[in-house]
């Protein structure tokens, strides 16, 4: 086991975060099944590829992912020492240094070279999953336009996600009068330009909307739109994004009247 913590004091804590989760898991992949009984270690997230699950350990509160994809591409790249735990430990940093929220990195383990890897952050409290909490909470115009400025910001550091959408954001709703914080999940799928094209924008936000089309009505896709850019003229780019759900076809789209 390999240790990499971003400062030498959790050096421990990471290790014995590595051994709780790992003794629970059964090399299931995303059938894996947490152990109900412990009350420190519960289900966040399971994907095809990785799985979430929240730690509390000596007094201290945790998130950890758990990349467990064996397909050969993925064994060879861990292998190489380009594994998607080590990408998204390193993009998180950088996300933060840019001022892009993110969760806060506590440290990564390699469990043999070609893995299981596992991340380890801090747990964001008062933290949701942006569509989780639009579909309980519903939708306020000040988690529009936070959201809108969020993503504007991002896009100008040249900050993109190759998988962005509601379901890979967090927002944190702060106590007493709602105001709302926002961090970029699945980090590995960040990307950093000099700059970001309006072509590379446009792309982004194609793939932030169509996902989000059938949660989100459209005169609040207007208001982000609206917020995004700074101005009323939204008519352009909202024929571009248009275009583009009519060009590229899709689950998300497939059952949409509008």
């Amino acid at each position: 086991m390999k240790i990499h913590a971003v400062h030498h004091e959790d050096q421990g804590y990471v290790r014995d975060v590595a051994n709780k989760v790992m003794k629970t898991y059964d090399g299931r992949g995303i059938e894996w099944k947490h152990p109900s009984n412990d009350p420190e270690l519960w289900k966040l997230n399971n994907g095809q590829r990785a799985g979430v699950v929240g730690v509390e350990l000596n007094g201290r509160r945790c998130c950890a992912k758990l990349f467990y994809d064996d397909r050969i591409q993925a064994t060879f790249r861990n292998f190489s020492g380009f594994s998607k735990a080590k990408r998204a430990f390193d993009f998180a940093v950088r996300l933060k240094a840019n001022g892009v929220g993110c969760p806060e990195m506590i440290g990564w383990v390699q469990m043999t070279p070609v893995g299981p890897f596992l991340v380890v952050s801090e747990l964001c409290d008062h933290a949701h999953r942006m569509d989780r909490y639009i579909a309980e909470h519903g939708i306020a115009p000040a988690l529009v336009k936070g959201f809108g400025s969020f993503v504007r910001t991002m896009h100008g550091k040249g900050i993109a996600h190759v998988d962005f959408s509601l379901r890979n954001t967090m927002v944190v709703v702060d106590d007493g009068e709602p105001r709302y914080r926002f961090l970029l999940l699945d980090f590995e799928d960040a990307r950093f330009y000099s700059s970001l094209s309006r072509s590379k924008r446009l792309d982004n936000l194609h793939h932030l909307l169509e996902r989000a089309l059938q949660l989100v009505p459209v005169k609040w896709r207007v208001m982000f739109l609206k917020e995004y850019l700074q101005t009323e003229d939204i008519h352009e780019w909202v024929d571009d994004l248009n275009a583009l759900l009519k060009k590229r076809p899709s689950k998300y789209t497939a059952s949409l009247s509008e």
